[in-house]
């Protein structure tokens, strides 16, 4: 059905095309260089176009950047002739006499929507966010074609044919039966083009005529055959594929235009294959990944056959060892969302020798594009959509296993008070070769923190666990960004103070952000991470004004790993422990529970995340959410890896999940009790009546309301929904569950929030179900 109404909008719009004419034609969202406005400023700039046979008055047109205000600005009186084209600046100035026309808004370089509307409130033109560098145009590849491109020159008042280029007859996408694809130079060059991910040369492939392009059954594997890992196997023969066509002008020995890359799926079924998942191309020359010497992706010449586990070309790290790729992105219908060169890097620890690896995309600014722009993560509830990178990750100790160990928690835990890891599942692709079912992921760095919490990266620091107090290693041991200088200076006092003296921990609550530290161990505790605290355990601040937090990566050693029983509370406060709880590892939660205050805090929150977030009505609902959401993709990507065994293995592992949800609970009031010596019972524990577990929301509903903005930065969020009521009520939690004021809100009405800041949690209470926004309140 989605499908159908987005070929239906289409055709609409190509029907609106054909009447008037009118597009927006080119844009360039970050100008340094190409046009200036007459007061000599570098502003940015959008070219409209009249593709039609008659004049046309744009008088009562409205263009706008934002989707719910069409007539964000509105043209004057000016007609653009048959043929014709009109730049307007998006400067901001909002001039409608003059030299020139000036909007009242700028266009981000990150991107965002643009669209053109006529007098009569029909969307006539529609421009995806797409991000650009600076002095990149992106545009239609001939003058109101319906194919976008980055171009390679912009052209102001030209026809968009004068720059340099190709013009493809079908843009990347799913096709039910051969198509001929035609190439066109726009300068009239030579055309050379590949089918095999590498870039075109002066010896590739002169293009002479249409490319005839069928479905590939039976077309034998290439890449699909390359040991990727010591523990590879062999796949299933005839992996699904796609056309890669790469292209580019020549003239002679010189390349004219830039490369293009097009993904081209043929088969009859179009997209139903794969309708549950988006899906990911990545498109790289050959050796980039596997060449002996160069490639990341195998074992190469960096490994090290009595040290399997830790070498290999693909535990090579930096710069040095980042490859550049076109990325496509398909959304589950198949259509293509962008299509951008990126940086890519095999990403992770020991998952590095998996024969499915995972690889950490960099948007690159120098190719046209600095950031990457699409939300992800709208399964995961997040709105967020601009990205400085991300990750496509495999699931590494449980790859073998139910595969969504690490983002079921990671889902369970998104409102506790610290950061998680948003994910989407996605169908992977590589040189068009069917490479299994991974996810998408967040990656925490400085741009992770600037891009969800303000600060700016050069006053985020990021350090691992015990960075400055590891007996083993360096003070500057553990620094991921910025310093640790912060941390050291903890360690200091914590090493030389007694927290079970009030006004001692009253300093630690200063530097450390308590609920967040308290969220978090309740959390490894209570899922049994085997692979923590020494492992996997990152915390940040802002180094200007900020406390430290906890980040929560890879839980794939956690639930069962260990056993339901396993007691992992007396593991984290081992003082004699190894490896993976090292003494210096368990010495923070050592020093904290020192304190009367803060063990009360825990045993209180452990008790009300018991009887809410980790009680097994919640939890169960969420693993059957990730089953449904991977159950269609297993079968496929289990006969390309070998792993799960089978599918009936892998449902055994997700019920395994489910086992551990029911039966954890029990576990964990015994070793509170015998650790602490008191009687547990969750049930004592006064979690506020209004805060108990309620079902998980239906996605109609959460989908219909929305709170913003977020981070609150004026002391104040709105809440518009989608249906119909008068009002609706609202409660305004702290992350410990209490309530701090509760009340009624209107469609469109604002929510007052005088308070500290810090993260907190408004939920909407309507028709006997409960929505949870959590709010970071600057």
């Amino acid at each position: 059905m989605k499908l159908f109404l987005c070929l239906l909008y289409l055709l609409s719009t190509s029907f609106l095309f054909s009447q008037s004419g009118l597009v927006i034609n080119e844009i360039v969202s970050n100008n340094e260089a190409t046009i200036t406005d007459e007061d000599g400023d570098y502003s940015d700039w959008i070219e409209i176009y009249n593709g039609g046979s008659a004049d046309i008055d744009l008088s009562g047109y409205g263009i706008s950047d934002l989707e719910s205000a069409p007539y964000h600005w509105t043209f004057p009186s000016f007609t653009i002739p048959a043929g014709g084209r009109k730049v307007i600046f998006a400067s901001g100035k909002d001039r409608i006499s003059g030299v020139y026309l000036h909007t009242n808004f700028k266009l981000s370089a990150h991107g965002e929507p643009l669209l053109l509307t006529d007098p009569s409130g029909n969307l006539i033109d529609f421009v995806k966010p797409t991000p650009l560098s600076e002095d990149v145009a992106f545009g239609r590849s001939e003058d109101g074609s319906a194919m976008w491109e980055r171009l390679k020159q912009s052209t102001p008042f030209q026809p968009n044919s004068d720059s340099d280029g190709i013009v493809f007859s079908h843009e990347s996408g799913f096709y039910p039966s051969m198509i001929q694809l035609d190439l066109d130079a726009t300068n009239g060059q030579a055309i050379r083009y590949t089918t095999d991910g590498t870039d075109p040369i002066t010896t590739s492939t002169l293009y002479s005529s249409p490319l005839a392009l069928n479905v590939l059954d039976q077309v034998p594997d290439v890449i699909s055959q390359i040991n990727t890992s010591p523990y590879w196997t062999t796949p299933a023969p005839d992996n699904f594929k796609a056309h890669i066509i790469k292209a580019a002008t020549f003239n002679g020995n010189q390349q004219t235009s830039r490369t293009y890359t097009k993904v081209i799926f043929i088969t009859p079924e179009l997209n139903q294959r794969y309708q549950e998942f988006d899906i990911v191309s990545v498109v790289t020359p050959p050796e980039n990944l596997f060449n002996t010497n160069s490639g990341i992706y195998v074992p190469g010449v960096h490994f090290n056959s009595g040290n399997s586990t830790w070498t290999g070309n693909y535990f090579q790290k930096g710069v040095l060892w980042q490859r550049e790729a076109n990325l496509q992105y398909f959304n589950s219908d198949g259509e293509l969302e962008f299509n951008q060169e990126v940086g890519i890097r095999v990403h992770g620890g020991k998952g590095r020798n998996s024969p499915q690896k995972s690889l950490r995309i960099y948007s690159t600014g120098a190719t046209g594009a600095p950031k990457l722009n699409y939300p992800f993560f709208e399964n995961f509830g997040s709105s967020k959509r601009v990205f400085d990178k991300v990750v496509i990750r495999n699931s590494r100790t449980c790859w073998n296993q139910s595969v969504i160990k690490d983002e079921v928690t990671s889902y369970i835990c998104k409102d506790l008070d610290f950061d998680v890891l948003s994910s989407n599942p996605v169908v992977v692709f590589i040189n068009g070769e069917y490479w299994g079912v991974q996810s998408i992921r967040e990656y925490y760095d400085d741009d992770y923190i600037n891009e969800n919490y303000g600060v700016e990266t050069d006053s985020v620091n990021i350090v691992i666990h015990g960075s400055g107090n590891n007996d083993n290693s360096p003070l500057d041991w553990g620094i991921v960004e910025g310093t640790n200088e912060g941390h050291i200076q903890l360690y200091d006092f914590l090493n030389n103070n007694n927290l079970s003296v009030s006004s001692n921990y009253e300093y630690i609550t200063s530097v450390l952000d308590i609920s967040s530290i308290v969220d978090y161990y309740c959390t490894q505790i209570y899922f049994n991470n085997k692979d923590w605290p020494t492992n996997n355990n990152k915390l940040w601040n802002d180094g200007a004004n900020g406390k430290w937090r906890q980040l929560f990566y890879d839980i794939d050693g956690g639930w069962k790993y260990l056993g339901t029983s396993f007691n992992l509370l007396q593991r984290a406060t081992a003082t004699n422990g190894t490896g993976q709880n090292s003494p210096y590892a368990t010495f923070l939660f050592r020093k904290l529970l020192e304190s009367p205050e803060f063990e009360d805090r825990f045993l209180s929150r452990m008790a009300c995340l018991m009887r809410n977030e980790f009680h097994a009505d919640t939890i169960i609902p969420k693993i059957e959410k990730f089953r449904d959401l991977y159950e269609s993709g297993m079968q496929e990507h289990i006969a390309r890896w070998n792993n799960p065994s089978s599918v009936t293995t892998w449902n055994s592992a997700v019920n395994g999940l489910v086992s551990f949800a029911n039966g954890r609970t029990d576990f964990v009031i015994q070793h509170i009790e015998n650790h602490f010596g008191i009687t547990f019972n969750p049930n004592d524990y006064d979690c506020d009546a209004d805060y108990t577990f309620i079902p998980e929301p239906s996605p109609d509903l959460s989908e219909q309301i929305r709170i913003y903005p977020n981070p609150a930065i004026n002391n104040f969020v709105w809440v518009d929904y989608d249906f119909s009521a008068d009002e609706v009520n609202y409660l305004l939690s702290d992350l410990g569950g209490r309530i701090l004021e509760q009340g009624k809100v209107q469609n469109h009405g604002k929510i007052q929030m005088h308070y500290p800041p810090g993260v907190y949690v408004i939920s909407i209470l309507e028709r006997g179900q409960k929505v949870n926004k959590r709010i970071v309140l600057h």
